[in-house]
This record gives structure tokens, sequence and C-alpha cells, in this order.
């Protein structure tokens, strides 16, 4: 009985000891019974004030960030290089420069609206220290392409949202692959670009070697292969060792398309370079 007591206790416990847990639950109570993609300039959370793009969205990234913590990663450095791709309103960076305050952050975002929250975000909570923020798409090439925005954190150079009803626009891309070599060692890459990562990680596969941690947010989109069992093929040849932790936790993968979801598989890989 006392060790079923301990076990029933242990929400309560975490609760009262994890402040970002509070801070989630106040979020969640305020701002859950909004529809999706309503802005709000002004919220309020932990010690920062964001303009934020989608506010049911919003919550849910905060979190994984701030919460469950899916960036979090060691350094023996002061200033560790995160390369950010897909940077959305910032907050990622401002869990990165609360982890690692003298860190060097290289932020793509390609959606120009979601770009200019994102500037506006950084720079009033004096986070933007260190910070590079590039508005443009990680691609493989340089030649500029296709994007489909949504207004909020569902962007994408693939055209698979069913709630996205912006009209697609034509952006400036950077091919990843360039910023990596220039580099001697990258202490995080994160990658939450929207179904573009196979693409991007296989023009990269001779740089990911310099990749000590990696956070890669996977989407299979229905009408396109899977590609997650290339993607952890590339991590281990470059020697990094993974643990994958699925996102939507479907019922049924059977029943998956009748249900309306947007990606058939959604995984979040962690992955750290073996010592």
């Amino acid at each position: 009985m006392l060790k079923l007591i301990k076990e029933a206790s242990k929400p309560v416990i975490k609760y009262v000891q994890n402040k970002n847990l509070r801070e989630f639950y106040r979020l969640y109570d305020k701002y859950n019974s909004y529809e999706r993609f309503v802005k709000k300039k002004n919220v309020k959370f932990l010690r920062y004030i964001f303009d934020v793009a989608d506010l049911r969205s919003f919550i849910y990234q905060f979190n994984d960030i701030f919460v469950d913590e899916l960036y979090q990663f060691t350094s023996i450095k002061k200033d560790p290089l995160i390369i950010d791709c897909g940077s959305n309103i910032g907050t990622s960076c401002a869990y990165f420069k609360k982890m690692h305050p003298y860190s060097k952050i290289i932020c793509f975002e390609a959606d120009p609206e979601i770009s200019e929250i994102l500037i506006k975000n950084l720079n009033r909570n004096k986070i933007d220290s260190g910070i590079s923020i590039i508005n443009k798409a990680v691609w493989i090439n340089e030649n500029s392409i296709v994007f489909y925005p949504d207004g909020a954190d569902g962007g994408s150079l693939m055209h698979y949202n069913s709630n996205n009803k912006k009209e697609s626009i034509k952006v400036e891309s950077v091919r990843l692959r360039d910023f990596l070599a220039i580099e001697k060692e990258i202490d995080m890459l994160k990658m939450d670009i929207e179904g573009a990562e196979l693409e991007v990680l296989m023009d990269c596969k001779d740089e990911l070697h310099k990749v000590k941690n990696i956070f890669i947010e996977f989407h299979s989109l229905p009408d396109k292969s899977l590609g997650l069992s290339s993607i952890l093929k590339l991590l281990e040849d470059s020697g990094i060792e993974y643990f994958l932790i699925p996102v939507n936790n479907l019922q049924s993968f059977f029943t998956s398309y009748e249900n309306g979801f947007e990606f058939n598989a959604q995984i979040n890989i962690i992955g750290k370079r073996k010592q």
C-alpha cells in the first residue's frame, strides 16, 4: 500500500517541484480554449514576454522545450555552437540561452512573418547576444524554393498541411551543408523543418561527423516513403547513438489517414555522438 501511495503521489510532487510544469498548466488553463492560429502579443511566461503566432501550438511548444526539455544537452564549452533549423518565434532560442548563456546560435526561419516575430522576441527579451538570424529556408541548394506558410509553427517546403489556408510563396534557401562544412564542430544541431529533414540530412551526410548532439523532428508524409531507416542509418554511420520518441501516438497506424492526420509518422529523434 505504501508503494502504491508513493507512486500515486509522484505527479503531485513533480508539480510542486517543477516550476516550468506549473507554468505549463497556467498557460494551458489560460489559452487552451483558443482556436488554432490565434495571434496574441505580450504573452508572459517565466521571465519572458513574447508575441505569439499561434497560442494553441505555443502551449505545447513550451511543454516540449521547457518542461520535457527535449533540447537539453551538456557541453564543457562556455560558448557551444548551436545550429537551430526552424527557430519559429524563438522559444528554442530562449531555452538554449537559459541553459548556455554564452552559446553561439545560428537560427534559420523560412517564414518571413514568423521571422519578424522571432527577431522582435529575441531583442525585446535581451536574448539576442551571439545569435545570427537567417530568414531563409534550410534546403539542399541556394536556388530559392516554394514555401507553404501556415502562420504558426507548421510552415513547410512540403505541401501537406490541411490546415494551411495561406497561398504558397517563394523564399530564399540555403544549403545547410555549407554551414556545417565551415565549422570544426557543432555542439547541437536542432532540426524542425516540417518534412524536409530527409533530403537535407542526406545532403549533409559527409559533415555529420562534426555534430556532437542532434535533435530531429521527423515527419513522414502520407504520399512519400517513410525514410526513417535512411535517417537512422545516417546517424549510425556518423557514430551517433539515438533514441526515438513518438509524437502523435496514433492508436492505429492503419486508420491514420481516415482520422485526418497530416503525417503517418511523427517522431522526435534525439542523438548523441559516442564518446
